[in-house]
């Protein structure tokens, strides 16, 4: 359920944040009945600050699970672009 996901992730977010550390979040499309975007994380927990130490991204035309090469190749690049920049910067 959402609210176990929820559960789930808040200690853990809690704790990077708390931890200074930096959170790369990429969220898709592609799941019928589910309404996701860009920002959803910072709804879905609205109890932490994230302040600048969260990168969003959203694919709006990939699925859950990057199937398609060209998806894996875009994800891989937000990711390798995401650990080149300077701590704090992001």
């Amino acid at each position: 359920s959402d609210s176990e996901i929820h559960d789930l992730f808040l200690e853990p977010y809690r704790r990077a944040i708390a931890a200074n550390q930096e959170i790369l979040a990429i969220f898709t499309g592609g799941l019928e009945n589910r309404h996701n975007y860009r920002e959803q994380i910072l709804d879905a927990y609205p109890e932490i600050d994230f302040g600048g130490r969260l990168t969003l991204h959203y694919m709006d035309a990939s699925d859950h699970a990057f199937t398609r090469e060209r998806d894996r190749e875009a994800m891989t690049r937000h990711v390798l672009d995401w650990l080149k920049t300077p701590l704090g910067a992001k």
